[in-house]
């Protein structure tokens, strides 16, 4: 027998076949559709052992557009919802009753809406348990409570299109919305229905049913949301097709998940993380790495198929299950959620970074002790106290963390890593987190014309502090300007993105 507590309302099925996989979708009470199920059975049919079903689950997002828009239909809808629990072990039926025991096995959960159409609900896998997710992704913490015992979750939220109230571009803005909601205290959780109802200046006609999304709306809805939306378009950079994708890439690198849109495809999907990088000696030729040549594609979100799959660069290789039928190159536009206070935006901070590292500037060999072509770099953007407390977990040799401690810092800081290959390389082999051996920081409220707009210099064998209160262009600004002698490598910083190997 695999199918325990059958009528009750928390059935338990045990996964020994196809056959109790349809047995878990004829428990849901035809809220399931074929092609959803078909989903879930591909999607999990190697990873899950069991599933625990909730009947009349009272889901808030459910919930929130059945009573504004369900509810109103002349067909009747359940208010109701049903959650699976799903399991890599397979739980014994008396197990049921303290189900802790179980947290390390708790793949995740997923709502199954009573919608007749795209019912995949509110849906928290943790990506480490599938086995086929290999990347840094962005991810936060979240509880479920099952008969009474209280389970985590480390997950980047996905939901698909109900197809009435929400299309592909609302769908994307709520798994980044509750992901920021459930992560940062500041941002209010929305729901749905709620956010449908967002764009008022911009409305193109009705908002429910929806027919889709411009850009702009999307950066309405992030707007009145609470962030400072930046749009990007490829065409806008015709002449240099591959700094689109770099600044792409160092949004995702921060861990700021965007909305891009397939515009040629009528389509939006979430981006919210990135593949392994590749081996940096790999690369030949004479000029400095940026880590985005590193990486072969994107992790994403897209509405149409359960999380987590892969965008690559080149396109589908049929190597990697769950990899998507897009490429970067079918990106069209990209929507970033940006914090109030981060006025310098990605493209500004390359500009800097380049100029910085001309041999003619900062890039020399009194400076470094290598030559340009084994230079990686690595830009990203993140919180100062998230950047000091790592530093003090993971020092810097001579006492640059304790400077970096105690200087006065914006909430936000563009950063840019510098190492060599061997050292980046050690993030690859597995062997270490990878190295550094300097960085440049730079505040995220500087004027984008403003020279000196950079904290702190770090290279190898010399260490820059400016002081960010003076309007002096001249280097005696500077509290701080010592040769190094000793500089050993140290960790890389890896708060923003977490690793799912």
């Amino acid at each position: 027998m695999t199918v325990y507590y059958k009528n009750s309302t928390h059935p338990l099925v045990h996964f020994r076949s196809a056959e109790d996989w349809q047995s878990m979708s004829d428990l849901c009470q035809d809220f399931l559709t074929p092609w959803d199920w078909s989903q879930i059975y591909h999607y999990l049919h190697d990873v899950a052992q069991c599933v625990l079903i909730e009947k009349d689950y009272h889901d808030k997002d459910y919930r929130d557009t059945f009573s504004h828009f369900y509810s109103k239909k002349f067909a009747l809808y359940s208010p109701r919802a049903i959650r699976l629990n799903f399991f890599n072990t397979r739980i014994a039926p008396r197990g049921l009753w303290d189900l802790t025991r179980y947290q390390e096995k708790y793949i995740g959960s997923m709502v199954i809406r009573p919608t007749r159409t795209n019912t995949i609900g509110r849906t928290l896998i943790n990506p480490a348990l599938l086995g086929f997710v290999h990347g840094f992704l962005a991810q936060t913490r979240y509880k479920n409570h099952l008969l009474g015992s209280p389970l985590a979750i480390d997950a980047f939220p996905y939901i698909s299109q109900d197809t009435d109230v929400t299309v592909c571009a609302h769908a994307a803005c709520w798994m980044i919305f509750r992901y920021f909601s459930e992560r940062y205290v500041a941002y209010a959780e929305i729901h749905p229905y709620e956010l449908t109802q967002l764009t008022h200046d911009l409305s193109l006609g009705r908002r429910v049913p929806s027919t889709g999304l411009t850009v702009f709306q999307v950066s309405e809805i992030f707007t009145r949301f609470g962030f400072f939306p930046l749009i990007y378009f490829r065409e806008t950079y015709r002449n240099d097709p591959a700094l689109f994708n770099r600044l792409l890439y160092y949004y995702v690198e921060s861990g700021l998940p965007v909305v891009a849109g397939l515009r040629g495809k009528s389509h939006a999907i979430t981006i919210l993380g990135h593949s392994c990088p590749r081996s940096a000696a790999a690369i030949a030729g004479g000029n400095p790495i940026n880590t985005y040549d590193l990486v072969d594609g994107f992790i994403v979100n897209d509405d149409n198929h359960l999380p987590y799959q892969v965008l690559w660069k080149s396109g589908p290789t049929g190597l990697v299950p769950h990899e998507s039928e897009f490429k970067i190159a079918d990106i069209d536009t990209f929507v970033v959620p940006v914090y109030e206070k981060i006025y310098l935006a990605a493209e500004h901070i390359e500009s800097y970074v380049f100029h910085i590292l001309c041999p003619n500037n900062g890039f020399n060999t009194e400076n470094f002790g290598f030559e340009p072509p084994d230079l990686v770099f690595r830009i990203f953007l993140t919180s100062s106290r998230s950047y000091k407390k790592y530093r003090k977990d993971h020092p810097i040799g001579n006492e640059v963390s304790r400077v970096y401690q105690q200087i006065p810092m914006p909430k936000f800081i563009w950063v840019c890593e510098m190492t060599t290959k061997v050292l980046y390389d050690d993030r690859t082999l597995g062997a270490k987190k990878g190295q550094v051996l300097g960085e440049i920081i730079w505040d995220a409220t500087a004027s984008q014309q403003d020279p000196f707009g950079f904290i702190a210099i770090h290279f190898p064998r010399r260490f820059i502090v400016n002081d960010r209160d003076t309007s002096s262009l001249k280097p005696h600004r500077f509290v701080m300007d010592k040769r190094l002698h000793d500089s050993r490598p140290y960790d890389i910083y890896v708060n923003n993105l977490r690793e799912c190997p």
